[in-house]
């Protein structure tokens, strides 16, 4: 079971593209927004949409706070609280119903929660998943620039830059001196969504002291795919004979 973590525009579904194909593998497109199409649970996954959103309006923050963090980054000192139990539960009840369904020849892509890949290996391992995690980067500006081009940097935009901006400043705000410095600084749109992408990566840093992952760049991929594939392939323990070699 492969679980690709990106922030939007990062070329994660060119990746997720390629590696479904050469692997042979299910495809399962951003579970927190999409229900995936074998999953018949609606009323489990409009929970996990709705708490598990990557940019809340901003009236509606607060109730995404559970003490003195928001749900889109649980420090791992609550993961057994009272307080997060409930959405733990509705999460593993999803993630169940995702692994019962496609198992583990899967590759499930995500742009939301990158703050909480520890939380989502925790009931991944709870359900007896066999999760192996890829990480892609891009340069922060290469995003910026994508998004400029589909309008997304425009007040208003339905890429919602300023309440992903808003949702990772109260996600990580004292977590790291660096960031809180960038979050004090950012005015424009530009600078909001640079920040966000510095953040999720700082998470992304994070994640890596305490789950085994393997962190990929976009443009490494676009320089050497076969390479990049092959280093993929050796990580998540797919056989050589096994992959589709006309996938790239």
């Amino acid at each position: 079971m492969i679980w690709m973590f990106s922030f939007a525009r990062s070329g994660s579904s060119l990746l997720h593209d390629v590696l479904c194909e050469a692997f042979g593998y299910a495809k399962v497109y951003e579970p927190f927004g999409f229900r995936p199409e074998r999953c018949l649970d609606s009323e489990t996954f409009e929970f996990v949409q709705d708490y598990f959103r990557g940019a809340p309006d901003f009236p509606e923050l607060p109730r995404y706070q559970i003490e003195d963090y928001y749900i889109g980054h649980v420090p791992q000192r609550s993961f057994g609280s009272r307080e997060l139990k409930p959405y733990r539960e509705r999460l593993k009840t999803y993630f169940m119903e995702i692994y019962e369904k496609y198992g583990n020849a899967v590759v499930v892509k995500c742009i939301r929660q990158l703050g909480n890949i520890q939380l989502v290996d925790l009931v991944l391992t709870e359900i007896d998943a066999a999760p192996r995690y890829l990480l892609l980067t891009r340069n922060p500006f290469e995003i910026a620039y994508s998004y400029y081009r589909m309008g997304g940097l425009f007040n208003g935009s339905s890429w919602r830059v300023p309440q992903l901006f808003e949702y990772r400043k109260r996600m990580y705000l004292g977590e790291d001196a660096f960031l809180d410095t960038l979050f004090g600084r950012a005015r424009g749109n530009l600078d909001k969504l640079i920040c966000a992408v510095l953040a999720d990566y700082w998470a992304f840093d994070q994640a890596e002291r305490e789950v085994k992952c393997l962190r990929l760049g976009y443009e490494m991929f676009m320089r050497r795919p076969a390479a990049e594939l092959d280093r993929i392939r050796s990580f998540v323990g797919v056989e050589p004979g096994s992959m589709l070699t006309h996938a790239i």
